[in-house]
């Protein structure tokens, strides 16, 4: 057994309280506009980078235009904006360039005992992906389940829960994946935790 020094609560669901500090501090942004122009050249090309941000209160917006030494340009044009009222965070790309066009939406819920998170993207050849997952916070730990879908309609299946015992001071990770194919992997992790005085 390996033996590593811990503060209890890293193992309390990181994804969980990254979640919830981005809910705590996004709707204090206050009302802002900035914009940035970067020049790279080199010995055969050059690239200008042009950006344009946006924020107030509850939403920001960000557009950003890249221009080759062969003229060819890239946009990519993103929006956020947090609901107070629902605790729900969302926030949406698209981008376009020399070989089309492609978008992604996100979008993370707070629930009764934790977060919910859906989010898709369609690439420039049209093939989508979707993304989704829920972290609950349990007695002792969280459990996260999440599931993947590929373009063609595969998913994956991924279960995995953290818990730590104070009586043994050990904490303890779990993962189970289904793959499309229905075969399933998991693998247990036990580590032996010395809280910090």
């Amino acid at each position: 057994m390996k033996t590593r020094t811990y503060s209890t609560s890293a193992h309390i669901a990181p994804a969980l309280l990254a979640a919830l500090a981005l809910f705590a501090g996004f709707h204090n942004v206050d009302a802002a506009e900035r914009g940035k122009t970067v020049v790279r050249a080199g010995a055969n090309n050059s690239m200008t980078r042009t950006t344009q941000q946006t924020a107030a209160n509850a939403a920001a917006q960000s557009n950003t235009t890249i221009t080759g030494s062969n003229g060819k340009t890239a946009t990519r044009n993103a929006n956020a904006s947090y609901d107070s009222s629902t605790g729900t965070f969302k926030r949406d790309a698209q981008s376009a360039g020399p070989n089309g066009t492609a978008s992604t939406n996100a979008t993370v819920s707070k629930t009764d005992d934790g977060v919910a998170r859906a989010a898709s993207h369609t690439g420039p050849n049209g093939n989508a992906t979707t993304a989704n997952s829920t972290v609950t916070k349990t007695d002792n730990g969280y459990e996260r389940n999440s599931t993947k879908t590929g373009p063609q309609g595969n998913s994956v299946t991924t279960t995995a829960s953290g818990s730590y015992d104070p009586a043994t001071n050990t904490a303890t990770r779990t993962r189970s994946t289904t793959g499309p194919n229905g075969q399933t992997s998991s693998a247990t992790a036990t580590r032996s935790v010395t809280t910090m005085p």
